[in-house]
């Protein structure tokens, strides 16, 4: 057979097809096992390995043109086996959008822009203007933010301009269309606009709390702050050292066992914020996380636990398939549907039973204050992140986006709040936030009358979302589960 001829159509698989099948699952181990490691080092602060020998093994997985041929091939097979070829072939087709030399190179420089810290003493920039206690930090904060935004614009257009030559080199499309549909900037809009309407009224109650607490209508520096401070006071009562076993009880109740599944959880660590990992899914998952009081702290406590919940119960034998879905809204999704355990009434009434009716409703309206913001932020943020990768008018854009999410008119340039590491190395990450609110909701509402906290939840929730593991889509779910 003459190279790059692929066998006719419907042609049945071979034992030695499926034999190479499975030798791709431990050559893809190979790299993402010591890339994983090295992550979870770095972030836990231990001794970081050298990952280099992975990093080359991984820029030889995903340039192996005679490995996409095969795959190709062997799509056009039936059974099993063009099953398992076709979503190899959706995985390294999406990955290879950023496994570019350029496309690295740029995602290095917005990483290095983001990491930079700020102030006296140096600091994360976005913790001063979300988490500092210095209201007068938080304008010098946001401006630096704005002024950052300005540089990462044109990276950020530079990496999507050459993500879509690689798009159309694999199937025709910009890159966009690729990784969110030829409708996505659309889409976007409506499913914000709901959004934005479905949380007015606590985005009004954010604004007039805030203008009490300070003594004046909040400024755009303002708003995450004054949402976060409110939610750590009326959720004072979630305090760091308890998340563990609060949590633990909680997923108990739903069926899952969290020390029968030999999770590695680090709680002791200086590094703000948190994160799952999974080395090696479903065998070795860990995550840490610098929880701070309140509630916020344990909205990301249940969050990261839901990750490393969903890592273990992953049920497909071999790649890609035993990875999390590549659609981050449903692994964002999935994490959020955990994070709803400490909003719940019947749970904040079970473990703290000292609360009177009011501290449980103020409560109660500071988290969903923080919700629309969230919502707004998020919009805002992916937004003006589409826009950049349209090859939009950022700038001229910027009003207009600021006037729909935040109202009035912007205080300030053309500024991509979520100013961090993690969201900028990852293409549209930001748009997948926004549609975490939908795969949370449909599950919720898949429910009806039976409580998350519940054996029924938990069961629905391994069988739908947790166990199919990378098999499933973001398209898959919603379409299921609609049904």
């Amino acid at each position: 057979m003459a190279c790059g001829d692929g066998p006719p159509p419907h042609t049945p698989s071979t034992p030695s097809d499926d034999a190479w099948l499975d030798s791709l699952d431990g050559r893809y181990q190979a790299f993402t096992g010591p890339l994983e490691l090295a992550g979870w080092q770095a972030a836990v602060g231990e001794p970081v390995a050298d990952s280099a020998p992975a990093e080359v093994l991984q820029k030889e997985f995903y340039r192996d043109a005679e490995l996409h041929l095969r795959l190709t091939q062997l799509a056009t097979t039936t059974g099993p086996t063009a099953t398992r070829a076709r979503d190899w072939l959706r995985f390294l087709d999406r990955d290879r959008l950023t496994d570019d030399d350029e496309v690295r190179r740029l995602t290095a420089e917005l990483v290095a822009l983001a990491d930079t810290p700020f102030g006296a003493p140096p600091a994360p920039l976005l913790l001063t203007l979300f988490y500092g206690s210095d209201i007068a930090a938080r304008g010098p904060a946001l401006a630096e933010v704005t002024r950052r935004s300005k540089l990462a614009m044109p990276l950020l257009r530079a990496r999507a301009a050459r993500m879509d030559v690689i798009s159309r080199a694999l199937n025709g499309g910009d890159s966009v269309s690729f990784l969110a549909g030829p409708t996505a900037s659309d889409r976007l809009e409506a499913t914000c606009r709901a959004q934005r309407v479905a949380t007015k009224a606590d985005w009004a109650a954010l604004l007039a709390h805030a203008t009490t607490a300070m003594g004046r209508p909040p400024r755009f520096a303002d708003l995450a702050g004054e949402a976060i401070a409110w939610t750590s006071k009326a959720g004072a009562f979630y305090r760091p050292d308890a998340l563990p076993a609060l949590a633990t009880r909680a997923v108990a109740r739903m069926g899952f066992d969290v020390s029968a599944m030999n999770l590695t959880i680090r709680t002791d660590i200086k590094a703000p914020g948190g994160a799952a990992f999974g080395i090696s899914i479903p065998d070795d998952v860990r995550f840490f996380l610098n929880a701070p009081p309140g509630f916020e702290g344990a909205r990301g406590y249940f969050h990261e636990l839901g990750h490393a919940i969903h890592m273990k119960l992953v049920k497909p034998r071999h790649l890609p398939g035993r990875q999390l879905p590549q659609d981050r809204a449903l692994n964002e999704g999935i994490g959020e549907i955990f994070a709803t355990i400490p909003r719940l009434d019947e749970f904040v009434r079970a473990e703290f039973p000292h609360l009177t009716a009011a501290e449980r409703a103020e409560f109660h309206a500071s988290v969903r204050a923080f919700d629309a913001f969230a919502v707004r932020v998020n919009c805002l943020t992916a937004q003006l992140e589409l826009e950049a990768h349209t090859g939009g008018d950022v700038a001229a854009r910027w009003p207009a986006l600021y006037a729909a999410n935040i109202g009035g008119a912007p205080e300030v340039g053309a500024t991509f709040l979520l100013f961090v590491s993690g969201y900028l190395e990852r293409p549209l990450y930001t748009l997948s936030y926004v549609y975490t609110n939908a795969v949370r909701d449909r599950f919720l509402t898949s429910l009806r009358d039976r409580s998350l906290l519940s054996v029924e939840a938990g069961s629905a929730l391994r069988t739908h979302l947790l166990e199919p593991g990378n098999t499933l889509t973001l398209a898959g779910f919603l379409g299921e589960a609609a049904r």
